[in-house]
């Protein structure tokens, strides 16, 4: 048995290669995309955790400027 016949298999060989072609791209899209959900979802938390910090950070500036120039001055 040669090479060329074994890759042949009988004549079925394209149907043969083309399902354990598919099959690895199948493993390898499996394997792939829990990886790629994980590094989108951390972006978005750190920019969600960004977005409310500075929420905060305006927040309390507006706050300290507004309680600053509601209270009179005693001297």
């Amino acid at each position: 048995m040669s090479l060329s016949e074994f890759l042949n298999m009988g004549g079925y060989g394209f149907f043969v290669w083309w399902s354990y072609g598919l099959f690895a791209i199948a493993i390898l899209w499996l394997l792939l995309l829990p990886r790629i959900q994980k590094r989108f979802r951390l972006k978005e938390v750190r920019q969600q955790i960004a977005l409310e910090q500075l929420r905060e950070q305006r927040a309390g500036k507006s706050s300290i400027s507004g309680s600053q120039s509601s209270s009179p001055e005693s001297d």
